[in-house]
């Protein structure tokens, strides 16, 4: 499947990978809002989407930035703040949903 419809079905709730991601490795869509008025209903459709790379069922290590940015002396991670998706998978047509709505 082309990455425009694995992104389709990211957005209604699947989790998505490609062939050379490791059988444990998987994206899946996070939506996270601050709320600062938690009297109101929240709908979920309405709040900005994130992609999360996932491992074994948790956040993938490589996702969190490795350094203190209040101590100058220290480097990124070799990602920078966030891992980018290979270019090369963008382009293929293999994608493959592998789970649905939970």
């Amino acid at each position: 499947m082309k990455f425009e419809e694995a992104l389709t079905a990211l957005r209604n709730g699947a989790k998505i990978c490609h062939p050379y991601m490791p059988e444990d490795e998987y994206y899946m869509a996070c939506r996270v809002s601050l709320r600062p008025d938690i009297t109101k209903p929240i709908n979920l459709h309405e709040m900005p989407m994130s992609i999360v790379w996932m491992k074994s069922g948790k956040e993938h290590p490589d996702f969190r930035p490795k350094w203190n940015m209040y101590d100058p002396k220290t480097d990124p991670c070799k990602h920078g703040m966030s891992p980018m998706i290979n270019l090369l998978w963008l382009m293929s047509d293999e994608w493959k949903v592998i789970g649905g709505i939970e």
